[in-house]
């Protein structure tokens, strides 16, 4: 019996012997919080962890146009999109227009180099390419470029109709319901637009899919009874209309606010707990976030 005691004795003094003290260390275990779990995940030993946060709820920022104005890009481009994407904004928010063969293209005003968009086709529209050499990029672009670089940042659409007769618009309408739901894009994706009727027109085709009107004219109390989920408003608007914040909260809309391009408007949009703050400075609003 002693024999063998002493042969275990033995076993473990040369065991041991050969770990290192981080060997040695890996045998105890770390006590768990379970009240308070851990939040980060360290990449690997280079790395600077990585915090968990729901970016949605922490960051109001939505680039308008994109992320174009510090380095020059053209608006409403894939690249302004992607710089947005890379700011980690809440939201890229862009503007699309229907072409005379139905495509959807990004682009804010009704004009493309000369070309009225509504009464042109895509094919040559798209010969003519942005400033920074980009084909003139479609909603179908945007959707696939958002998804396959993020997964917090959302896109704000909104649906231009200037010139565009009532039977065009439910064109409009029916075309980009069908593209979202093509691509699943109906959690990523906001519809906005100065148009009511366009809105109304998009709550019959898609009864879930996020709406924001922008005009200023129509209260809470209105938009909730015409299921529009969203305000976005000049900030003048909220300012004559102090009343309609408290109101939008009560009536479960949201509440965005454009365009603000200074510290002290940035700053009053975070102080309200707005939802959303559409800005051409995004870097600044995501500096005044951090203060």
């Amino acid at each position: 019996m002693e024999r063998k005691l002493l042969f275990i004795a033995l076993f473990f003094a040369v065991f041991f012997a050969g770990c290192s003290t981080e060997d040695v260390n890996n045998f105890t275990s770390k006590p768990v919080n379970v009240e308070k779990p851990d939040t980060t995940i360290p990449n690997d030993e280079n790395d600077d962890p990585i915090v968990i946060v729901d970016p949605i709820i922490e960051n109001i920022v939505v680039a308008h146009r994109g992320a174009w104005k510090k380095n020059k890009l053209p608006h409403n481009s894939i690249a302004s999109l992607k710089e947005a994407i890379r700011l980690k904004c809440k939201g890229s928010e862009f503007d699309i227009c229907i072409s005379a063969d139905d495509s959807l293209i990004v682009s804010h005003d009704p004009y493309y180099n000369n070309l009225l968009i509504s009464t042109s086709k895509y094919s040559e529209l798209a010969t003519l390419k942005l400033s920074n050499g980009e084909i003139l990029p479609t909603l179908r672009d945007y959707v696939k470029t958002t998804k396959s670089n993020t997964s917090t940042t959302l896109l704000y659409c909104e649906l231009k109709t200037d010139k565009l007769p009532a039977a065009r618009k439910k064109v409009f309408v029916e075309k980009t319901n069908k593209l979202i739901k093509e691509l699943e894009a109906e959690n990523i994706i906001t519809i906005s637009s100065f148009d009511y009727y366009i809105l109304k027109l998009m709550r019959e085709a898609n009864p879930l899919i996020d709406l924001q009107y922008l005009n200023g004219d129509v209260s809470p109390e209105q938009l909730k009874s015409d299921k529009i989920t969203g305000a976005c408003y000049n900030i003048s608007v909220f300012k004559n209309h102090n009343d309609w914040i408290e109101s939008a909260r009560l009536n479960n809309i949201s509440l965005s606010v454009w365009t603000l391009n200074d510290s002290e408007s940035i700053k009053w949009a975070m102080n309200n707990k707005f939802n959303a703050l559409v800005t051409d400075e995004p870097e600044l609003a995501i500096d005044l976030a951090k203060q």
